[in-house]
């Protein structure tokens, strides 16, 4: 089995000697090759684009055989003593720490899960270990989490030092999918998600990130009649004081594709105030894609409404994709007491399901979408709103994206208060691709685009702003006959530091759209595990001066 995503391993003699060939190499530590003989779990280890170490070790048995592990340290590569357990080795000489590496196996009511982490801690006692093997192990297949390793991965944009993943267990529900993250504009960090409640039921919760744990949940609602779809799901946005506001959506008669929006509003975050519907229009058309977002006491929210798509726009229609007109995108605002205080169409032709955006800056929100042209080119555009009125729609950069059929597909946006920064994925000109931009006025212009994937993409895409002049995206692609999550540091002048890899997961929708946001020392990321039940796994990266 591989594992390189700059360049191929090619084998070296039977004795499973291991090089870097191809594009670069690796940067850091990384785990790259994984082999199972006759002297047990071999795990070759690169450092700083070469493969420099060997760990070796045995499975052990716990708990009936349902759960397995390796346990080991590395040795330096390139003599025949790995073919023996070794002690403990340093690999000073090499310009690297000392490393524990650890093959973690499960199988819980599911497929056998596998992960391999690397670290700088010498190996912990046989009890701490056994109740570290107890708990649930993410992400899929047997590279799920390959780590790196604290202290040696190096920042070509000049920022922060980034370290290795490290698990964020969330207490949740068997079946718990659609994470949603959010930052508190107070600081810190809010996640929601989906849970089923028996047959038909769905129920909202949230919880909050406090000293590095996340909160007991909170649940906000739960209904038998509301639409859940993999790609068009609930949100909860924290407010500045302890309240917050929430969303989700819920069927109407009509069709398979009528629903509405229903927003509840809180003062404490505890308790709710019945939910209203945004848009007024009564018709049994799609209204979704939903951001919510803080605005000057109130909370605005942005949408995909459907209502000109019915068969005739005064009357209801059948809620069917491709009706009688074009999908639209509205804004609206909702008060502290659960009051519609107004509707406004900001474009009257978008993609149909394609997500929306919003950032807040200094001078106000700035809404980021993918348009529909009337010769079905659809790239992503920008509408801002200063001194109460909103801009008509600009370009973020002209893909000629031209497709008639929604990809699914929508970009994201950051911002810090001044400096802007958008992602997106496209396709145009046959080339699948993850592009960003950033901009130092608002929104008003944006610099040239920044290549920042085109391995498998597949989109579905993530941006923060860092405290320096950067921002991370994350995206999914395809690898091998599954997905990874990705994520790589840019800058406005394109550089950019190597893609890193932070799980393997299904490639199929029921994965849905992973989450990531700004949280404690660094980085949050949030992605649903699908399976029989689902589940929605989170993990930190931590980001050091």
């Amino acid at each position: 089995m591989k594992n390189s995503r700059r360049g191929g391993l090619n084998r070296d003699e039977h004795r499973d000697l291991w090089r870097i060939d191809g594009r670069g190499g690796l940067t850091g530590i990384e785990v790259v090759r994984i082999d199972e003989g006759a002297a047990g779990v071999v795990i070759a280890v690169g450092c700083f684009g070469t493969v420099r170490a060997v760990a070796v070790g045995r499975r052990q048995q716990w708990l009936g055989g349902h759960q397995t592990g390796l346990d080991g340290h590395v040795q330096p590569h390139g003599h025949e003593q790995r073919e023996r357990c070794p002690r403990r080795p340093a690999l000073s000489a090499i310009g690297c720490p000392s490393m524990h590496v650890r093959l973690n196996t499960t199988r819980m009511r599911g497929p056998v899960r596998e992960r391999v982490s690397i670290s700088g801690a010498r190996p912990a006692p046989a009890a701490a270990y056994n109740r570290h093997m107890n708990k649930r192990i993410s992400g899929l297949g047997i590279f799920a989490l390959a780590l790196l390793a604290l202290g040696c991965e190096r920042s070509d944009t000049g920022g922060d030092a980034i370290e290795a993943p490290v698990d964020l267990p969330l207490e949740s529900l068997p079946g718990a999918r659609l994470p949603r993250l959010v930052e508190h504009p107070d600081g810190g960090l809010w996640i929601s998600w989906v849970e089923p409640l028996g047959e038909g039921v769905h129920v909202l919760r949230y919880a909050r990130l406090v000293d590095g744990r996340w909160s007991d949940p909170i649940t906000v609602a739960e209904g038998t009649d509301w639409f859940v779809n993999w790609a068009d799901f609930p949100s909860v946005l924290p407010l500045a004081g302890g309240s917050a506001a929430a969303h989700w959506l819920v069927k109407r008669a009509g069709g398979p594709y009528a629903y509405d929006i229903a927003v509840a509003v809180s003062a404490d975050g505890q308790s709710w105030r019945p939910p209203v519907v945004p848009h007024g229009d009564g018709t049994a058309t799609e209204h979704g894609f939903v951001t919510l977002y803080p605005d000057d006491g109130a909370v605005g929210a942005v949408w995909l409404d459907g209502r000109h798509m019915a068969t005739d726009a005064g009357a209801h229609g059948d809620g069917q994709h491709g009706g009688g007109g074009a999908m639209t995108l509205r804004a609206g605002l909702i008060d502290s007491a659960g009051i519609v205080l107004s509707e406004t169409e900001l474009d009257p032709r978008t993609c149909d399901c394609c997500q929306t955006d919003v950032a807040v800056t200094d001078d106000g929100p700035v809404v980021v979408y993918r348009d529909r042209s009337e010769d079905e080119v659809r790239d992503i555009q920008v509408i801002v709103r200063r001194d109460g009125a909103w801009s008509p729609p600009r370009d973020v950069a002209r893909d000629g994206w031209r497709i008639e059929a929604c990809p699914v597909n929508g970009p994201a946006i950051a911002t810090d208060g001044s400096r802007l920064a958008v992602a997106w994925f496209t396709a145009a000109d046959d080339r699948p691709r993850v592009r960003a931009a950033f901009s130092d006025d608002g929104a008003d212009s944006f610099g040239e685009p920044i290549e920042v994937a085109t391995d498998g993409a597949i989109g579905r895409v993530g941006i923060v702003l860092l405290d320096e002049n950067a921002a991370v995206v994350s995206w999914v692609a395809s690898s091998g006959s599954g997905a990874e999550i990705r994520y790589r540091r840019i800058a406005p002048d394109g550089s950019a530091d190597p893609v890193r890899t932070l799980v393997h997961i299904d490639a199929s929708r029921t994965a849905g759209f992973p989450q990531l946001a700004r949280g404690g020392d660094g980085l949050v990321f949030a992605w649903t595990t699908p399976g029989e039940p689902a589940n929605v796994e989170t993990a930190t990266v931590t980001l050091h001066p």
